[in-house]
């Protein structure tokens, strides 16, 4: 469980990377549509998730403490 949950933490850090990294690279002065915004949305609620599942589990290394701050900076 906790690799699918990493899994899908990764996959949707990238889709929100990618969605809002190649519109501001093209036009950096223009509005977030609402699909950059579900791209975001999909990351945070995925890092939310990993975030609450990680603390129950009281392992915690110095891995997924780096991989949770790099996280919450990008959003």
């Amino acid at each position: 469980m906790k690799l699918k949950l990493f899994i899908l933490l990764l996959c949707s850090y990238l889709i929100a990377f990618s969605t809002n990294l190649v519109p501001s690279l093209k036009h950096p002065d223009s509005t977030m549509s609402i699909f950059n915004l579900l791209a975001t949305a999909l990351f945070l609620i995925a890092l939310l998730i990993f975030i609450k599942k990680a603390s129950n589990s009281g392992k915690s290394n110095k891995g997924l403490k780096a991989f949770l701050i790099f996280g919450f900076n990008l959003a």
